[in-house]
């Protein structure tokens, strides 16, 4: 899925991941949980393995 960027009005699409994705919700102290599929996908500010627990964006760990 690709959202419009609204910064300046500009229409440059931005892939949809867990950063900007509307299920991904901020616990606290960095951790993020992913409300769709109930898993924590981001750990002090940072991808843990179930980052992109759905798939949506090409991302990969490395």
């Amino acid at each position: 899925m690709i959202i419009a960027n609204d910064i300046n009005d500009s229409k440059i699409p931005i892939p949809k991941c867990c950063d900007n994705c509307g299920n991904c919700i901020y616990l606290g102290e960095g951790d993020y949980i992913c409300s769709e599929n109930d898993v924590i996908v981001m750990e002090d500010h940072s991808p843990n393995d179930n980052y992109n627990y759905c798939n949506a964006c090409d991302w990969e760990a490395e």
